[in-house]
This record gives structure tokens, sequence and C-alpha cells, in this order.
């Protein structure tokens, strides 16, 4: 049995390695240069619950299913605006490469997003697969799906969100969602590998 705030502060542990090491990778793979600041977590009925700037913008909803031990989906949203900074470093663009405010990313944009969260997932593994979970990175389970400005992100869940700063540019913010049933299992998983 989990004691009060065990489960929001396991979640949201988990998730701050898991980033970070993706983070860590990212800027050791590409050189992009970004890093999370302090996580909360908090359990949402509403979406509305959470004030966040995901909607004044574009923004990308990543889907995958956690694995093994635990299983379910989790969702990772965060705004085009970053994520087209770090296409422009995958793809070596030149620093004056620029993007209108409220530009949505092409297709073949989405797809290179889609190929940096497969390797998001591959370094969140290393952490996950510590405690016998593991995310998926199959093209059947891991989905990037574009939103509009303005469109309501549903945050119903274990919710996790951070600051994210990017080199050079405001900060922004990335929300992850699990169901409340996966973030139960996931956290009696990570708190009885602990206690063994």
């Amino acid at each position: 049995m989990l004691k009060p705030g065990e489960l929001e502060e396991t979640i949201l542990e988990l998730t701050s390695q898991a980033l970070g090491k993706a983070l860590e990778d990212w800027e050791m793979q590409v050189g992009f240069a970004s890093k999370l600041g302090p996580g909360d977590a908090r359990m949402l009925r509403r979406s509305e619950d959470l004030e966040t700037s995901l909607a004044s913008e574009p923004f990308l909803e990543v889907t995958t299913c956690v694995a093994q031990a635990a299983a379910g989906t989790v969702r990772l949203f965060l705004p085009v605006g970053a994520a087209w900074l770090l296409l422009r470093d995958v793809l070596c663009l030149p620093a004056s490469a620029e993007r209108e405010a409220g530009e949505p990313l092409d297709e073949m944009g989405v797809e290179a997003i889609q190929e940096m969260m497969n390797l998001l997932c591959g370094s969140a593994n290393v952490v996950y697969g510590g405690y016998g979970l593991r995310l998926s990175q199959s093209v059947d389970d891991l989905k990037v799906e574009q939103h509009a400005a303005g469109e309501a992100p549903d945050l119903r869940g274990m919710t996790i969100r951070f600051p994210y700063e990017i080199e050079g540019a405001p900060t922004s913010e990335i929300v992850q969602v699990m169901p409340v049933p996966l973030a139960l299992a996931v956290a009696r998983t990570i708190r009885s590998q602990s206690a063994a």
C-alpha cells in the first residue's frame, strides 16, 4: 500500500530521471542543450485544474506504452516551438533558420520528431529498465500527433509538469500524463523493487 504522497513522489522521480537521461543523451548525440526545471506532480480529475501554456501555440502529443511489470499508455506533451529548436539542431539547419510563431510542423518535421521520441524512449528505458519496466519504441505504439493552438490537451490522470529550458529560447514546459491505474502499478513496482 502506498502512503499519502508516495504515488506523486515516485512517478515524479521516475519521470525526472528518465527525461533527464534523454536530454543528456540528446546533448551528447546532437549538441542540443536543454534542461528540466523542478517538476510538480498532481492527480487531475479535470484538465482545466492545471494552468498550462500548452494550448497557446501548436503542441505535440507523444503516446507510447509502458510494458513489463505494469502496462498502459503514457502521454507526453510539448510545444511545437521547443520541438522546432530540437529539429533545427538535429537537421543541422543554420541558427538563423526561423519558424513563424504559431506555425505547425510539416509532415517531415513530425516524422523527425517521432524518431527523436524513439531515441527519448530508448534513453528513458535505461531508467525504466532498472525497475523491470519498458517504454515501447515500436512504430505500432509510439505515435506523435500535432494539435492546433487553442486545442486543450487532456491532462486527466497522474500529471507531471516540468519547466523546460532550451539554450537561447524562452522557458516552455513538458507535461507527462499517466492514467491513475498505470501510475499506481508503476509506483508499486518501483517501491517493491526498491524495498527488495
